[in-house]
């Protein structure tokens, strides 16, 4: 089985009579027989298993905060940085086997960051108009515990609309 040591320290506020929330925090993750899906040529196809591939540490932290400058409005932005790094660990590809110490855990990107402005405005005591935009940025990743193929940086914006009926019902 694969096993998981983890360490946090963080802080979180409240401040400017409930206007203003910061939250903070720092990580460690030792882990021993880390699981990974790796994938193997079986006869003329590629099946994927989960293998123990060796020992890995992440490490980071984390930051966000969230703004109400007026009762209608609420700003919110958070940023958190990690590393995934293989101690000792290899994996077998093939039948020949990989060295991974030093390389990064797939599908960790190096940063997340999110940005968001959220507007509601009442127009009656049940139905309230809203609107929202957000963006997510990811930092670069690897698909792949040797840090062969690469998921470059890239970003997502949404933008909607919406009407709020009651307490239960969005369109």
């Amino acid at each position: 089985p694969e096993y998981a040591l983890s360490y946090e320290l963080g802080a979180k506020s409240t401040l400017l009579d409930n206007r203003l929330r910061l939250n903070g925090d720092v990580f460690y993750i030792d882990y021993a027989n880390r699981l990974f899906e790796v994938g193997k040529f079986v006869g003329t196809q590629i099946s994927t298993f989960e293998e123990n591939v060796g020992s890995s540490h992440n490490y980071g932290f984390e930051l966000d905060a969230e703004y109400v400058p007026i009762d209608e409005l609420t700003l919110s932005a958070g940023l958190g940085l990690t590393r995934a790094i293989f101690d000792q660990a290899s994996t077998n590809v093939l039948g020949v086997v990989y060295d991974l110490k030093g390389k990064s855990g797939p599908d960790t990107p190096d940063y997340q960051a999110t940005l968001a402005a959220d507007w509601h405005h009442p127009l009656t005591d049940n139905l309230v108009l809203g609107a929202r935009v957000d963006a997510r940025l990811f930092g670069r990743s690897w698909w792949d515990a040797l840090d062969r193929f690469q998921q470059s940086p890239y970003q997502v914006v949404d933008a909607s609309l919406r009407l709020e009926f009651g307490e239960h019902w969005t369109l």
